[in-house]
């Protein structure tokens, strides 16, 4: 064989283990890559959505508690670090978060594949990645025409938190003297004061003592507090709140202990007194971080952190989906055309001999595909051990990663790795059967090439 067959056969061949190598790539970007199934079910089957609280949202909101421990993500309470975690659980439950990731992840997956807008029937010129507050935050006040009202997991959630907390933290002062009359008196200046702090509740919480006062006198007592309330600037939607709640706090106040009975009236109360505060909150939240259907925008915000519009950032995509889609739509059957007219040159450079026609561009699929096969299996036996052993060498692994980037948490890293071997290994799965063909093409031609030699003699 001359030195320049060689060499063209050489040439040849990488030109067709390039085109398997684009076939299998091509073929992975449509069926793995470019499918919402890919990631959903990768995060899933690492539980990555339970994790995640632990991982980021958790630590994250106790680290934007301030001096005062007030965090705005729940409501901008004071509230203790240990609470945190139960409170953002309820706030926003497991369940919501994972379809709000997989709901941004399938908008994203829509959008690069230029699938069409149900509402315009053209493809989507903007990716639907939203989280969306609005289950959390409920609907605004007033609610924004053709939005139907919701009420949002917050304030349920902060209130039955902030019960809670006056029930099992309250500190009853010492009973007073004096006529009936004088009594009532000084105990509305005493209740004055616990519902003056309940507007913004800090525990444990000083009450008045009830006792030897007759349950029909009591709401006396709180009417008396209640004026001296509102004569001090009661907020407008407090006092709505009160009047609604009069019937409530009234008919707890009648109970026979009088220290539950003040105790149940104070929570009947605590909703409308507390309320404006969680409103103020959660607008100046929306106010900076949402857009006017209650989504934060990640892209929006990525364009402001890179001194850009949302529009320009979009352009960027928009470059990066039209060579996905070329991939995608061309890249398989260019892939084929490039592999079978290399073969069909590689064979051609080998005749007369028709056994060499058959027989090099056979072997050399038959190498193609044993390469990325031998590959698809290390993938799928050796990488889960590999990311074990970089999870175990703390120097090296995810605690020093943690220490070295800004934001990632060891336990954020944890999770980043399981769900990278779980996406890995399915991509593995996925470049198997591919490689077997490709295998098995060349073997069936290598095949053939030895037949014809073995009857070559006879012909």
């Amino acid at each position: 064989m001359s030195a320049v067959k060689i060499i063209l056969s050489v040439i040849l061949g990488l030109v067709i283990f390039l085109g398997v190598l684009a076939y299998l790539s091509s073929d992975a970007l449509r069926s793995q890559f470019l499918s919402a199934d890919f990631y959903t079910e990768s995060l899933a089957e690492n539980d990555a959505y339970l994790r995640f609280y632990d991982a980021v949202l958790i630590p994250r909101t106790q680290d934007q508690l301030d001096e005062e421990g007030r965090a705005y993500f729940v409501g901008g309470l004071r509230i203790d670090k240990e609470d945190v975690g139960a409170l953002v659980k309820g706030i926003l439950t497991p369940p919501e978060l994972r379809r709000q990731v997989e709901a941004a992840i399938q908008g994203a997956v829509d959008y690069l594949n230029k699938e069409d807008d149900p509402a315009t029937g053209e493809p989507i010129q903007v990716p639907q990645v939203y989280i969306e507050f609005r289950p959390i935050f409920g609907t605004r006040t007033p609610t924004p025409e053709g939005v139907t009202p919701v009420t949002g997991t917050a304030k349920p959630v902060l209130t039955r938190f902030l019960v809670k907390q006056l029930k099992n933290n309250i500190e009853v002062l010492p009973p007073v003297e004096g006529t009936l009359p004088e009594k009532i008196e000084t105990l509305s200046r005493q209740l004055y004061d616990t519902l003056d702090q309940l507007q913004d509740p800090h525990f444990p919480i000083q009450v008045p003592s009830l006792a030897g006062i007759p349950a029909e006198a009591r709401a006396g007592v709180y009417d008396g507090a209640r004026a001296i309330l509102i004569a001090g600037g009661l907020s407008p939607q407090s006092i709505q709140g009160l009047d609604e709640a009069d019937g409530k706090i009234k008919e707890e106040l009648l109970q026979f202990d009088p220290e539950d009975a003040l105790v149940d009236a104070l929570a009947a109360a605590l909703v409308p007194l507390v309320e404006p505060l969680i409103d103020q909150s959660i607008d100046e939240f929306r106010t900076r971080q949402l857009d006017s259907q209650d989504r934060f925008d990640p892209i929006a915000r990525i364009a402001e952190n890179q001194n850009q519009s949302k529009s320009e950032v979009l352009r960027d995509l928009d470059k990066i989906r039209d060579w996905l889609e070329r991939g995608k739509t061309y890249g398989s059957w260019g892939a084929l055309l490039v592999i079978v007219v290399a073969s069909i040159a590689m064979g051609l450079l080998h005749l007369p001999s028709l056994r060499s026609f058959i027989g090099w561009p056979g072997l050399t699929l038959l190498l193609s595909g044993g390469i990325f096969l031998a590959i698809a299996i290390a993938l799928r036996t050796q990488l889960p051990n590999r990311l074990e052993s970089f999870l175990e060498v703390g120097e090296s692994g995810c605690d020093a990663l943690a220490g070295d980037v800004t934001g990632i948490s060891t336990a954020l890293c944890e999770i980043g790795v399981d769900v990278t071997q779980s996406m890995a290994t399915d991509l593995a799965a996925s470049l198997l059967v591919p490689s077997i063909v490709v295998l098995a093409v060349g073997g069936a031609l290598v095949l053939a090439s030895f037949g014809l030699k073995r009857r070559s003699p006879a012909s």
